[in-house]
């Protein structure tokens, strides 16, 4: 006989769930800059250890891909810049970032923090990391196929209107 269905979420049900997702956690201490992840030895694709020392340098130099730098300057720049913060609250940020994967490839994450401030100071944040590089590339795979004409592989007529419109704008 079966296991029981749950009758409610339960341990067991996120147990699941977390291992079905490829969702790293991890918790950032801000201030000795050091990055710890819990169940480390559920990660396939990325090789982290369990604790990463200068966790931002890291992330900057060795992790995050260079066109997605910028999401970790800006969240760096709004806890300790212009912290407008107030005694004891919690920011949150999402972003979709490219990391390192332990084959030397970039994957697409979805990279969640929530970072809680204690006396108006960024203190601690705990994130999580999920693996959506198959999603992403089937996204970008369906997109060429909407901005490209099929026999000559160009650009279509919206496709080149968006881009000149797009360069323009920069």
């Amino acid at each position: 006989m079966g296991k029981a269905t749950p009758e409610h979420f339960n341990a067991e049900v996120y147990r699941l769930l977390k291992d079905s997702g490829e969702i790293l956690y991890f918790e950032w201490d801000l201030a000795a800059d050091e990055l710890t992840f819990t169940d480390i030895e559920d990660d396939d694709a990325y090789g982290f250890p369990e604790k990463i020392h200068l966790a931002s340098t890291t992330f900057w130099l060795e992790v995050m891909h260079p066109d997605d730098r910028d999401h970790l300057a800006i969240y760096l720049d709004l806890l300790f810049r212009r912290n407008a913060a107030g005694p004891n609250a919690r920011k949150k940020s999402i972003n979709k970032v490219r990391l390192m994967g332990k084959d030397g490839q970039y994957l697409w994450t979805d990279f969640r923090i929530v970072t809680y401030f204690e006396d108006g100071v960024p203190k601690t944040a705990f994130g999580s990391i999920q693996n959506i590089n198959d999603q992403e590339l089937w996204q970008q795979k369906m997109q060429h196929e909407v901005d490209h004409d099929l026999l000559t592989g160009f650009l279509n007529k919206a496709a080149t209107q968006r881009e000149c419109e797009r360069y323009l704008a920069s």
